[in-house]
């Protein structure tokens, strides 16, 4: 039962009561006890308490959204992630579903990693050559037409999943040197299978 000063209290501020904070904050008993204290006694000690004790909920609220709110975009940028680079690459023959979802887990390391982890030293753990992917003998012939940087590009693209940046960082270049390599690399590959038709 409500006290007279709690109506009256309630009354007076009845739209901040019914935001959805306040009814939150009241429904615990020790929140409900000290606001009840507050009201009643109107002493400095018990309104300092019903403030602390606000105060500390409500930081807790401000740092629960806003670490759902980092984790909710988080999730969102690395899904577009993945998606622009599996709409901007295509399938290379010979790589399968298998080998992919074994070189995953080196994607996912990196794009949680620091700088430091993205060095070529660490990178080297799982050293395969992209010929080992390809199946068909016709297109692996061509790979041999490549420089060993243009070949290392292609490897960190198609078999590791690396974007520009990042394989910047491995090889120690700039992004514009990945990216002029590895256009230069496709287009030598495509101008090579073309003269044999």
């Amino acid at each position: 039962m409500m006290t007279v000063r709690e109506e009256e209290f309630f009354k007076k501020y009845d739209a901040m009561m019914k935001q959805p904070i306040m009814k939150e904050f009241l429904k615990s008993g020790d929140n409900q006890r000290i606001f009840n204290k507050a009201i009643n006694d109107m002493d400095k000690d018990s309104i300092e308490q019903l403030n602390a004790s606000f105060r500390r909920y409500y930081k807790n609220i401000i740092l629960i959204s806003y670490i759902s709110k980092t984790i909710h975009f988080s999730a969102i940028e690395f899904d577009k992630k993945l998606r622009n680079y599996y709409k901007k690459n295509l399938p290379i023959p010979g790589v399968t579903e298998e080998s992919i979802a074994q070189e995953k887990h080196l994607l996912m390391d990196l794009l949680m990693s620091t700088d430091e982890d993205t060095t070529f030293i660490n990178f080297q753990l799982k050293q395969k050559n992209i010929s080992d992917y390809i199946a068909n003998a016709h297109l692996n012939s061509k790979m041999k037409l490549l420089s060993n940087k243009q070949l290392r590009i292609l490897e960190l693209i198609y078999i590791h999943n690396f974007n520009n940046k990042q394989i910047a960082k491995i090889l120690n270049e700039s992004e514009q040197t990945i990216s002029y390599n590895h256009q230069a690399a496709l287009k030598k590959l495509r101008n090579a299978c073309k003269q044999e038709k």
